[in-house]
């Protein structure tokens, strides 16, 4: 026993971390995935509260752009929501948008 903790409750530490864990490598990979072409990401932040909860912001070249963003995100099996408010829609051209996803819980490792 070391540093009051035995061996047991190392280990049961360790795979509690393990299971809140998320890979943000493949959440980014999905994200790119999604994108088409004339759409910039700008913003990634991940809610300090809740680390399900990504905000994406960025610029698509039109609405129909942004839109089919919005759609193969709702499909994608990362998200079990995908947030837009009506302000995406405004602008036809140069079109800056945001989006609150709300990751799955089978991804979180």
């Amino acid at each position: 026993v070391r540093d009051g903790y035995s061996f047991i409750e190392r280990a049961k530490k360790i795979n509690s971390e393990e299971e809140r864990r998320i890979w943000w490598s493949r959440v980014l990979q999905e994200l790119a995935n999604a994108s088409g072409p004339g759409i910039k990401i700008t913003k990634f932040e991940v809610d300090k509260k809740d680390f399900r909860q990504i905000k994406v912001s960025g610029v698509a070249a039109t609405r129909e752009s942004m839109i089919f963003l919005e759609q193969r995100l709702k499909v994608s099996e990362f998200y079990k929501e995908v947030i837009s408010p009506v302000s995406n829609l405004t602008s036809k051209e140069n079109v800056s948008f945001e989006f609150t996803l709300k990751l799955k819980d089978e991804w979180k490792n």
